[in-house]
């Protein structure tokens, strides 16, 4: 038997005595880093689940690891002392935190960072089996997005430094790293979280041959003006996992539209409240992007972005 199969089979054992059952209509909102009212997944998705009826610390009750992956399952356990009827878990450690201690309470994911076949979280995406669905990206064909768009871009790299957290887990990690030896990329990875100048850290990086890939992390926000600005004064081209991170000195970025990517967690949340199966319901993948350029950040770098890749941006900052 295969690992992923073996993990899979705790998570799918707790879900029959629930299926088909309204559960209480309390919900619990765990997010890897942040519940600030600026953060912008809890904007969007607190904003679905106020015109649903869902009243902050009366049916909807929140907790936020402040990045540290060890406080996690603690604050599952405060979630679960409001008996909830599901938990919406946002960011790969938080989600892998209410699947394992969650006691069998259905979670809806929204997760950048995870295979959620490999990770043991489901079965198949058609028919997850277990006790959690929701949103997730597909690995392998965003980190090869990531790298072509960057390439088009800078067509002198020929090294890549993957940005990446590792409380994200393996996943997405090993699918850059695959994507960019098959492009005949050399390639190292760096914690940006663990610097404290951001400035030497990629100072020392060859700009004429070195570009840059912010893997997916929760918790980015704060460093970002410090850590695009340092990228963009050593001369390295960057591209970002989400669009709207363009603007404070990196090239370019990509990645789901966030309103229309986390505006589909509450109704897969209203379906299991209502009684349907977590197991039954398939997982759901990013179908819409958006591609943002600065030309700002191009001029600075002495690169001329060919019309090709200008023409499929949504945005571009001139």
């Amino acid at each position: 038997m295969k690992r992923r199969e073996v993990l899979a089979i705790p998570l799918a054992s707790a879900v029959p005595a629930l299926a088909q059952t309204r559960r209480p209509r309390r919900i619990g909102y765990l997010h890897s880093v942040s519940i600030a009212p600026t953060n912008n997944a809890l904007r969007i998705i607190s904003t679905d689940w106020q015109h649903a009826g869902f009243v902050a610390g009366q049916n909807a009750f929140l907790r936020a690891g402040g990045g540290m992956p060890e406080r996690l399952p603690g604050l599952v356990a405060e979630l679960l002392a409001h008996d909830p009827g599901v938990l919406i878990a946002v960011g790969a450690p938080a989600v892998l935190a209410a699947a394992r201690h969650g006691r069998g309470v259905p979670v809806v994911a929204a997760d950048l960072e995870t295979d959620p076949i490999e990770a043991g979280l489901a079965a198949s995406e058609a028919r997850p089996g277990g006790h959690v669905t929701g949103l997730f990206l597909h690995q392998p064909s965003i980190a090869a997005k990531w790298l072509d768009l960057l390439m088009e871009a800078a067509p002198r790299i020929r090294h890549v430094v993957f940005l990446w957290e590792p409380s994200t887990g393996m996943h997405q990690r090993q699918a850059a790293q695959t994507q960019a030896a098959a492009r005949r990329l050399s390639f190292e990875v760096l914690n940006p979280f663990e610097v404290s100048d951001h400035a030497a850290a990629v100072g020392r990086l060859d700009h004429a041959r070195t570009g840059v890939v912010m893997l997916t992390a929760p918790g980015y926000t704060d460093m970002l003006p410090r850590l695009s600005a340092a990228l963009r004064d050593a001369g390295l081209p960057a591209i970002a996992f989400l669009a709207n991170f363009v603007g404070h000195g990196l090239l370019l970025g990509y990645g789901p539209d966030q309103a229309h990517y986390y505006s589909r967690v509450m109704p897969i949340v209203e379906r299991i409240l209502a009684g349907e199966d977590p197991g039954s319901l398939p997982l759901e993948r990013p179908t819409r992007y958006r591609f943002a350029v600065d030309l700002r950040v191009a001029a600075a770098l002495g690169l001329h972005l060919p019309p090709p890749l200008l023409a499929q941006a949504d945005e571009v900052i001139e």
